[in-house]
């Protein structure tokens, strides 16, 4: 099979289209054949080694590299002992681990079944590869800062992958919702549910303390902008980010929207299904690119700036 590799860490460069054997499935694994990847910040991140060097029990050292977390394919081979009603020629969506060489930018993955999740057929399969790693980094933080309906959120980087489902699962959850956003994308953030949206900026400070003077309940940031996040959040509030950090001020609690505690989380993955399915999460896709091309995607990713996520299409 084709996959996207990399055997040292640095810039996008690196990356390189290998050949290796196929997988198999083993008990209670399904083989996916990828139709798409997308590929995100983490992505390139651990592609320059910054994980590996930091947490190296989540991406530990190995010899070769295939990272992706999402896979939207059809199912080739179904290992013994799975029961929940897969079968080869299934179209699906699955959230992987890429640990070593176990990322879903390959031509086929192995997945644990609960972590795999049927794909409806008016969703193609370049959309639906955007869905489960975003929204389930954005449910895992709305989860932990376990806000009661009618609290109020500020969402920083609001048009972003994550926080567009951010906005999204949390007016499902009946938030108030304070986003940030450029004049090009008020409108699309406005369709996201946005009860207020602010302009990015220095002033944004100000106008939240002016919807919310005592601060906002929490702060989901998305865009690591924590000086931002503490100044607008309320005494004794939270801030969800996305990279882990703490600040020990004002009994703020900070906490870690982490992807992890979703693979295999097969109720959320479901849940996140349904709603795109729904047309109640927004997929998004920047643009598509072939193997051969993913060190153009993850540039695009490096520049800043990208709409939606990148998309890997074998």
């Amino acid at each position: 099979m084709r996959a996207i590799a990399f055997t040292e860490f640095g810039g996008p460069e690196v990356l390189q289209v290998v050949e290796l054997s196929a997988p198999h499935a083993g008990p209670g694994q399904v083989r996916i054949k990828v139709v798409a990847s997308d590929v995100n910040p983490s992505d390139t991140v651990s592609r320059s080694g910054f994980v590996t060097e930091r947490h190296p029990e989540l991406f530990p050292v190995a010899p070769l590299y295939i990272y992706g977390w999402n896979a939207a394919g059809v199912i080739d081979e179904v290992g013994p002992a799975v029961h929940r009603g897969f079968s080869v020629g299934d179209r699906v969506l699955a959230l992987v681990t890429p640990k070593r060489a176990e990322g879903a930018q390959a031509e086929y993955v192995v997945a644990q079944q609960e972590s795999v999740v049927h794909l409806p057929d008016h969703i193609d399969f370049v959309s639906g590869a955007t869905l489960l790693m975003n929204a389930a980094t954005a449910q895992s933080g709305l989860e932990q800062l376990d806000l009661p309906a009618g609290a109020t959120l500020a969402v920083t980087g609001s048009i972003g992958a994550v926080g567009g489902y951010v906005i999204e699962l949390a007016k499902e959850a009946g938030l108030t919702v304070i986003a940030d956003a450029s004049p090009a994308d008020v409108r699309t953030v406005r369709e996201f549910g946005a009860d207020h949206i602010l302009a990015r900026g220095t002033s944004y400070i100000e106008q939240v303390r002016q919807l919310a003077p005592d601060g906002v309940d929490a702060v989901f940031d998305t865009a690591l902008q924590y000086d931002t996040a503490e100044a607008i959040v309320r005494d004794g509030g939270s801030v969800a980010v996305v990279r882990p950090h703490q600040r020990p001020n004002r009994r703020i609690r900070w906490i870690a929207a982490n992807v992890h505690n979703k693979v295999g989380d097969t109720p959320t993955l479901e849940r996140l299904r349904d709603l795109a399915a729904a047309g109640k999460l927004t997929l998004r896709v920047a643009r598509t690119f072939f193997p051969e091309q993913a060190a153009q995607a993850h540039q695009l990713i490096e520049n800043g700036g990208v709409r939606g996520r990148p998309v890997i299409v074998f």
